[in-house]
Order: structure tokens, then C-alpha cells, then sequence
């Protein structure tokens, strides 16, 4: 079943790339937005977007995934100031690209932490407010990468792939209770951080983060919202 108008989003990472395009694409279909990101100015230029667009609403929320206390109170505060969350997209994500033997712990950990451990924090934190209702969607974002790694890719892949590994196991214990979980897998889109890391790539054969926003409106407020695959690759 799609989340109608007014239904209420949280979405994370959501200060650019992906995840900006993903409150917009949202609230462009009447939902309302609990926008989580690190940086108060990328979120305050988020909700002014929204609001000019007449549609939905954005409510601004600075937090660090990976803290599990910034978590909790995100989660409080949507549903204080918006209401019921109907759905959760976890997009916040991040990591360095390096040969293993140039690979510091620190650059594992981090990678690890906003990938896998953010992405347990607010999946956890959001189903236990979900399963008395029966009822929600949660999108999380992993990369093709951890399906198709390429070398340099240890601590990103592994990360995303723990990412995989949540999502397979939160679709089998939540299907049953009324929860839908998916997983989006996508290959190279046009970000900052691929600019920065990839800056002589030819964008024009890539996706946008709009193209990835259409695919998560479609299956959470859209005619997709019945299908039941719990992953999903998109190039």
C-alpha cells in the first residue's frame, strides 16, 4: 500500500546528493519530510526549496547517524512535530576508496560506522515505533559496490554489503508484521562526492540523483509501492 498525502517521511543524508533529491522528489508528492543531515545550512536551503514548491512540508533535523543518542532524538521529534512515521529512507553514507594495505582502521571504522552501524540505529530506532501500527516502509541504500566490488573498494564494500546483509535479514523478521524492507543498490551517480573522487568522469552516461529519487518515490508513495523484492540494482 502507498504512503498517501501528508503521510510522514524521515529521510537521511539528506542535506545533498541522493538524499536532497529524495526529500524533494517526497514532499513534491505531498508528503511530509523529517530531512536529517550534519550540516544546518544544507538543511535549512532543503526546506525553503520544499516550501517554495507548495507542496508537503520539510522539517529540518541536524543529527549524526552514528550517534546513537542523535538518533533517538531524531526519531522523537519527528513524530512530535509530524506525526506516525510511515516511512524511513536511510541514504547518510560515506567512506574513502584505497587499496587494503593503504587502508587505516580509522578509515575502516568510519566506514563501518555511517554505512552499517548508522543505518542499524535508525532502522532499529523507526521499526520499534512501526510494529504497533503494522504498518511502514523502509528504503535503505547500499551500492552496487557491494554487489560488483572493484578493486579499492575494501572498507566501502564490505560496509555496503553489511548494509545488504540488514536489510535481508529486517525484510524476513518485519515482512510478516506489515513492514516492507528494500534494498537500493546503485551504480554510479552524479554526486559532489563523485565529482570530487572521480572529477574526469564523463556525467553524461551516468545517473542523476533525481533518477534514483523517482525509483524511491515510486516504490514508497507510488504504483511500486506493492512490490515485494527486497533488492533491487539500478544503473
Amino acid at each position: 500500500m502507498s504512503a498517501g498525502e501528508g503521510a510522514v517521511a524521515v529521510v537521511t543524508g539528506a542535506g545533498r546528493g541522493i538524499g536532497r533529491a529524495v526529500a524533494l522528489a517526497l514532499a513534491a508528492r505531498g508528503l511530509r519530510v523529517a530531512a536529517c543531515a550534519r550540516t544546518v545550512q544544507q538543511l535549512d536551503s532543503l526546506a525553503a526549496e520544499v516550501a517554495a514548491g507548495g507542496r508537503g512540508a520539510c522539517l529540518p533535523l541536524v543529527a549524526d547517524v552514528t550517534r546513537e543518542q542523535d538518533v533517538c532524538r531524531m526519531v522523537e521529534a519527528a513524530e512530535d512535530q509530524l506525526g506516525p512515521i510511515e516511512i524511513l529512507v536511510n541514504n547518510a553514507g560515506g567512506g574513502t576508496l584505497g587499496a587494503l594495505t593503504d587502508t587505516t582502521t580509522e578509515q575502516w571504522l568510519a566506514a563501518m560506522q555511517v554505512n552499517a552501524t548508522g543505518m542499524f540505529l535508525c532502522c532499529r530506532e523507526v521499526s520499534r515505533r512501526m510494529l504497533p501500527r503494522g504498518r511502514g516502509c523502509i528504503v535503505n541504500l547500499s551500492s552496487i559496490g557491494a554487489r560488483r566490488p572493484l578493486a579499492g573498494m575494501s572498507a566501502y564494500a564490505a560496509s555496503k554489503f553489511a548494509a545488504l546483509g540488514l536489510t535481508e535479514v529486517m525484510a524476513r523478521e518485519l515482512r510478516r508484521r506489515g513492514i516492507r524492507v528494500v534494498s537500493l543498490c546503485p551504480g554510479a551517480v552524479d554526486t559532489e562526492l563523485r565529482r570530487a573522487g572521480v572529477p574526469d568522469e564523463d556525467r553524461s552516461r551516468i545517473m542523476k540523483p533525481q533518477d534514483v529519487a523517482a525509483l524511491v518515490a515510486f516504490l514508497v508513495a507510488g504504483e511500486g509501492a506493492g512490490l515485494r523484492e527486497t533488492e533491487l540494482e539500478i544503473f
